[in-house]
């Protein structure tokens, strides 16, 4: 299991460097940072590059291989209630 406050931590540093690829650099992070809906802080493929980049990390962190994808298909209906970086988080926590 991969602790709450490290997956907050692998999830906000993966936007930071999502965000700093795609030339937005003056977003303040946290957990509350929305991720999916209208005022999230990612277009669709800014979204999928936040996915691969947190993956990175979690890997980085745990030593393990996660897979969010392989995570959502599993656990289809929990994906529906994630709209922030903490709540991608714990859905991660909870399931990896």
């Amino acid at each position: 299991m991969i602790e709450l406050s490290v997956a907050i931590e692998c999830a906000i540093t993966a936007a930071k460097r999502t965000l700093e690829m795609s030339g937005e650099l003056e977003i303040d992070l946290s957990g509350d940072t929305p991720i999916l809906g209208a005022e999230a802080v990612f277009d669709s493929m800014g979204f999928i590059n936040f996915i691969i980049s947190l993956e990175e990390e979690l890997e980085q962190a745990s030593g393990k291989t996660i897979v969010i994808n392989d995570l959502r298909e599993s656990h289809h209906d929990a994906f529906f209630d994630v709209v922030t970086i903490k709540e991608l988080a714990l859905l991660v926590n909870q399931l990896a």
